[in-house]
This record gives C-alpha cells, structure tokens and sequence, in this order.
C-alpha cells in the first residue's frame, strides 16, 4: 500500500527508535567546551576554521539571513577537530527562481558530552546516525540531568545524500526530544542516505562569565509564516542567533 503522510497533531503515536541517553553523571564545569561566530556563505563549499581543537564535536548553524523570500538552509560536511565546510542549500523545485548569492550564517560549535556553564546552565551534546524522514516517523533522543524542558537545537552534520534536507524536533521534556529529517515536500516521501544528526539541549535562562552571555529559550506556539518580534532576556549588543522550529504542528518542511 501507498506510505500514508503522518498526522501534524503533537499526538502521533511515540516512535519505537531511540537514542539512548548519556552516561548519567555530574557535568563538568565549562572550560573551553565550544565556540561560536558568524560567517558569510555561499552556494559554494566553504571551510570554516575554528580556534580550539576539538575531539568530537557538533555544529549548529542558523538559518542563512538572505533577505529574499527563498527557502534555503546551510548544510554541513567534512567535520574534523578544527575546521567544517558550509554552504547554502536549495530545493530543487526552486532553483529555477535564481541563485542565491550570499548569505550570513551564526554558528555553534561544542564538543559532545556534559557540560555546566559559570552561571549554572547544563548543556548536553551528542549525534547518531538515521536515514529517517518525517514520513516514516521520528527518533527518540533520551536525555539526562535535567530538572526542566531544556531548548533543544539539531542539525544534519553530513552530506551523504545531495537533496535538501533538514531537521525537525518535537516534543522536547526533561527526559527526551524527538527528531526526523525532511526533504522538499515533494521527494518527502521517499529515503534519503544516512546521515549524522548532531543536536544540542541547553538548560533555559541565562548565563553570564567574564567571556560570554548565553541565553536559551523556548517560545509559547504563537508563530506562523508571519514575522513577529521576540524580546531576549538579557541585553546584548551584537548576539549570535541560533532559532530552530521545536515542534511538528505543520508536515510542510519547513525551518
């Protein structure tokens, strides 16, 4: 029989995949556990060379500011201990509109594991592998340590299949988030090569040291295709801005 596509209520049945959680122990205190920046990209591979070296890292990258009404994402390959090459990213049903030329793009790059930032914010990192899309479910991530729903922010860290593809998430709690990749709508209901999903989940509120203000949150279901402004909590002159979707109310792919 033909693949049905998946109801967009929150109430779909629990997948049974799951990644298992962490080895349950105390975080350890914040000492160059990642960085983060901004970069210009194009549609063309680029390297990103970061300051620290890192064992097993994940990279989180915004959504590219383009400035014109054109889906696009940045996709990731070639991760290693200190660099990753990027690049904007378009459905194929939507090349015809024109090129993108550019695009400005805020990274996070953190090594895998537990960690507690100076001001008490708890950060776990960590990736699998999955070739799922949204119309055949979503995977189970389980997480530890945490006393409330922590944000949560994924990311294919590969390149292995050519065609677009993102990440969605839902039903974040204390204990666990699901995710799914998704292609353009229209190749969605077919496979796509496994890849890497890297994801990161920070406590919310803030946290300050001498170095760095960070801040994390999740949003009330208040947004739409239509723009809205949000206010932060802190105040910060020129902040790097990480937004991902956290819920599935819409199948569309989106991001």
């Amino acid at each position: 029989p033909e693949e049905e596509e998946p109801a967009p209520e929150e109430e779909e049945p629990a997948p049974e995949e799951e990644e298992p959680a962490p080895e349950e122990e105390e975080p350890a205190p914040e000492s160059s556990i990642g960085e983060y920046g901004r970069a210009t990209i194009s549609q063309e591979w680029s390297t990103i060379h970061v300051q620290g070296s890192y064992e097993d890292p994940v990279v989180i990258i915004s959504d590219p500011q383009t400035g014109v009404a054109m889906m696009s994402s940045a996709r990731l390959r070639n991760l290693s201990s200190s660099s990753f090459e990027v690049r904007l990213q378009r459905p194929q049903s939507e090349v015809s509109q024109g090129a993108l030329n550019s695009a400005e793009v805020s990274y996070l790059i953190v090594e895998s594991g537990q960690w507690r930032l100076e001001g008490g914010l708890q950060i776990s990192v960590g990736h699998f592998a999955s070739d799922k899309l949204s119309s055949r479910g979503f995977s189970r991530v389980a997480l530890s340590g945490f006393a409330d729903t922590p944000a949560v922010l994924t990311q294919v860290q590969t390149s292995q299949g050519g065609d677009l593809v993102i990440t969605r998430t839902r039903r974040q709690t204390a204990q666990s988030f699901e995710v799914t990749m998704q292609e353009e709508e229209r190749l969605n209901r077919g496979h796509h090569q496994r890849e890497t999903i890297g994801w990161i989940a920070i406590s919310q509120g803030t946290s300050s040291s001498a170095s760095v203000t960070v801040e994390s949150g999740s949003t009330a279901r208040q947004y739409s295709h239509r723009g809205a402004a949000l206010q932060l909590m802190s105040n910060m002159e020129s902040p790097s801005l990480l937004i991902k979707l956290s819920s599935y109310f819409g199948a569309d792919t989106a991001n």
